[in-house]
């Protein structure tokens, strides 16, 4: 089993919108040319911004129920990373309705003096 992680810079989804930068996800994961997995990333910037968190965790669900239809997933994963907090989700659709679960979720140091405080 082969999997390629790759920051997407085409439209990879094609009925998701018009608009083609919202065609795509910041990045995916794929096993067999099926996309197994979403990311969306937003930088410390704009990590008060909730309206555009928001927006993009809409857009990873969007993804993930139309991956799921299109590569006939069961389960899709989900990866969102705004500044040094990343989500992990799980998804899956059930009749028309996707149910999404956070799996866990982590922070990670802003520089080695922060290491010490997550490592036991």
């Amino acid at each position: 089993m082969k999997l390629i992680f790759k920051w997407v810079n085409a439209n990879c989804l094609d009925n998701i919108s018009n608009d083609s930068n919202q065609n795509r996800p910041d990045g995916i994961v794929k096993n067999d040319k099926k996309a197994v997995e979403c990311f969306e990333v937003k930088p410390i910037t704009y990590a008060k911004n909730h309206r555009k968190i928001n927006i993009d965790l809409h857009r990873l669900c969007m993804f993930s129920k139309t991956g799921s239809a299109e590569y006939k997933a069961r389960h899709m994963l989900q990866v969102m990373a705004v500044s040094t907090n990343i989500q992990f989700h799980l998804s899956q659709v059930r009749s028309d309705v996707l149910v999404v679960v956070e799996l866990d979720s982590t922070r990670l140091p802003l520089s080695l003096n922060e290491l010490p405080q997550i490592m036991p």
